[in-house]
């Protein structure tokens, strides 16, 4: 859609402000975020991508700020867990350690059997001059990051100290960006009504990703075999 309405743009030679408004957004955040979500696509980014798509869009006046319930509705990486694993991978120390300080906090809290928590996205501050302010710390129930849960107090702190990035497989290769998760939901609820048992869900699941990573996709004959024509 947005390269049809740049497209639009460009062939009109006197266009109306709707089109001028739709390309200055697209060349201003959308196309903008878009790069820079590609470039920065682990889940550990994914706060930081957040906050910049806010940023971008702060040139809208008051008129036309339709994206701010965009925004608030699906600031999912605003979430305190998310915030605080991007925290967890700032350059600044200082952003470390408060992150490790209230994950620490978060532990103590935790208690043995209790029940699942409660996923919810945050009340998002519009203005934050940072990602790190983008919520509420102090009006907000904080959990720790399930990804690090693993980890220990003493891995999680030599890490703090030494700034040494996070080279977790399992952590990096996760993306923040929904085209490879919707993709993946819908492997999964495929999975779900084929098949009954875990395991049968699991292999159904590995074995369509298996067959995606040999052949990406059907475009051309040559993926196709066919039988030899006989004489």
């Amino acid at each position: 859609m947005a390269n049809r309405i740049l497209r639009e743009y460009i062939a009109t030679s006197d266009p109306d402000e709707t089109l001028r408004f739709l390309a200055e957004f697209i060349l201003r955040v959308y196309a903008a975020s878009w790069f820079h979500i590609r470039k920065n696509s682990s889940c550990t980014e994914g706060a930081r991508n957040l906050w910049q798509v806010v940023s971008l869009s702060r040139y809208l006046d008051g008129t036309k700020k339709g994206v701010d319930p965009v925004l608030r509705r699906n600031a999912f990486f605003a979430h305190p867990e998310n915030v605080l694993l991007a925290m967890l991978t700032d350059n600044r120390e200082e952003f470390r350690t408060l992150a490790w300080r209230r994950i620490k906090e978060a532990r103590t809290r935790k208690v043995p059997g209790a029940k699942v928590r409660i996923f919810e996205v945050p009340p998002l501050n519009l203005d934050a001059e940072d990602y790190v302010d983008l919520i509420q710390w102090e009006e907000l129930d904080i959990t720790e990051p399930p990804l690090i849960s693993t980890f220990t107090d003493e891995q999680v702190e030599e890490f703090i100290s030494t700034g040494k990035k996070l080279e977790d497989p399992s952590i990096l290769d996760i993306p923040c960006h929904t085209q490879a998760v919707e993709r993946s939901v819908q492997l999964v609820a495929e999975s779900a009504s084929s098949t009954c048992e875990y395991e049968a869900r699991d292999r159904y699941v590995r074995v369509r990703l298996r067959s995606r990573k040999l052949i990406p996709k059907f475009g051309d004959k040559k993926n196709y075999k066919t039988a030899p024509e006989k004489d």
